[in-house]
């Protein structure tokens, strides 16, 4: 399985200890993206928000070929719970997305669309409003 890790914001310029191979690609999908939280440090930070517009997020590959592990590595760099990382498993149709689950169709469609065939697994973060 190789899964992707869709990114915006820090997680771009500050990968931290986020497992990845490759470099970060510019033609993710199109998502609604928007400062609208105050994170660790009082830093404004991008978050999933269901009433902005859509922005072009990146996508790089993860090292993991395990969806779980990919979830765990992504949840550790973002000092979040578990359940607060999104995901979709082509293979199985699970999906976790709490905060604009209609993006769960646009990223699979994405995925279609670009023929990431290879594709079957990615995950993306998320934070409750």
């Amino acid at each position: 399985m190789e899964i992707a890790i869709l990114g915006w914001g820090s997680l771009i310029w500050d990968p931290s200890n986020l497992k990845t191979k490759g470099s970060w690609n510019s033609d993710g999908p199109y998502l609604p993206i928007e400062f609208a939280r105050i994170s660790s440090g009082n830093r404004l930070t991008f978050v999933l928000h269901p009433a902005v517009d859509d922005v072009q997020t990146l996508w790089i590959k993860s090292i993991y070929k395990n969806l779980n592990n990919a979830i765990m590595n992504l949840k550790d760099r973002e000092g979040s719970p578990q359940n607060k990382i999104g995901f979709i498993s082509i293979p199985d149709g699970t999906s976790n997305c709490q905060v604009v689950p209609e993006v769960l169709g646009r990223i699979r469609k994405w995925t279609v669309e670009k023929n990431l065939d290879l594709l079957s697994g990615q995950i993306f973060r998320q934070t409750l409003m």
